[in-house]
């Protein structure tokens, strides 16, 4: 088991609430594939991806 997946575990994700108005639980998950990513433009797509679904929940409300 690596450090970054201890450190992930540590948290109640459930229990806060994130920005897009939903738990912050989604947070765990993209810190582990940043974790995963193998190289800088791997985490960069994961960025753009997660930006995308922000920009698309605020056209949704």
């Amino acid at each position: 088991m690596r450090l970054v997946d201890v450190e992930i575990g540590r948290y109640d994700w459930s229990a806060f609430e994130c920005g897009c108005t939903k738990s912050v639980a989604h947070l765990a998950d993209d810190l582990q594939r940043l974790a995963e990513a193998q190289s800088i433009e791997q985490a960069r797509a994961l960025q753009t991806a997660r930006l995308s679904d922000r920009l698309n929940l605020r056209t949704d409300r």
